[in-house]
């Protein structure tokens, strides 16, 4: 259960301000408002995946050849 929750909560940290930063991008008319909210929620989402997938890779384990 406490894994689900932690799952859940990594998940709307990551891509919650993603999916904001694009709704955003795609609704609003405004430049400025774009510009200092989407493109940077859009960022923040990027960037979260990224740590997301290189703390995967060093906790999975080792490949033996």
């Amino acid at each position: 259960m406490l894994d689900l929750i932690w799952k859940n909560t990594i998940f709307k940290l990551i891509y919650g301000p993603l999916l904001m930063g694009l709704a955003i991008l795609l609704s609003v008319d405004d430049r400025p408002t774009v510009l200092f909210i989407g493109i940077p929620l859009i960022a923040i989402g990027l960037v979260g995946i990224t740590l997301r997938q290189i703390a995967r890779r060093r906790a999975a384990p080792d490949k033996a050849e």
